[in-house]
């Protein structure tokens, strides 16, 4: 098979991938969400995250991952292996330079997306007080949690991550 052909449906199936959360996204937060294209630039009412653009202020670095080869099991053996494990760890480190909070949004035919972000986000951040509320949830090492990406959204309030600045600060200003 010609090797082009596999690299163009890879980049479709990774585009059709993006375009699927990037609707999810609009439809949830109620705004204008998209995918970040590879290069040129967007002006200021948009904020870049990784593979998605908000035109609203969300906190997030968001990578999206449409990919076979990676298996739930692989995050719970006595070692943590598998490309879930490289996802999370190149994407703390994406976010952290463009000071944001990782978050990875992965998927592989006929399963369900997941979401993968830090508990602590969660929990100051997003005012969810109690993780094991999601009706199926993994706590990984590091402090991740994995749960099914429609849960999340079925939990988190759209109006609580449209307002994640100012819980934020009046955290702050509690313990500060």
């Amino acid at each position: 098979m010609d090797r082009s052909k596999i690299g163009k449906r890879s980049r479709n199936k990774g585009a059709s991938f993006e375009r699927a959360i990037s609707k999810k996204f609009s439809e949830w937060l109620e705004c204008k969400v998209r995918r970040t294209p590879m290069s040129g630039a967007y002006g200021s009412e948009w904020h870049l995250g990784g593979d998605l653009m908000f035109d609203i202020d969300v906190p997030w670095y968001v990578e999206l991952k449409n990919r076979e080869g990676w298996r739930l099991e692989q995050i719970f053996s006595s070692k943590p292996c598998g490309p879930i494990i490289d996802w999370l760890n190149s994407t703390w480190e994406e976010a952290e330079r463009a000071e944001k909070i990782p978050m990875v949004i992965f998927t592989r035919n006929r399963v369900e997306s997941y979401v993968a972000l830090p508990l602590l986000h969660l929990e100051r951040d997003l005012l969810v007080r109690d993780a094991c509320r999601f009706p199926s949830v993994m706590f990984l090492p590091d402090m991740w949690v994995v749960v099914p990406l429609q849960s999340f959204m079925d939990l988190v309030l759209p109006e609580t991550v449209k307002n994640w600045r100012t819980i934020q600060r009046e955290l702050w200003e509690c313990t500060g």
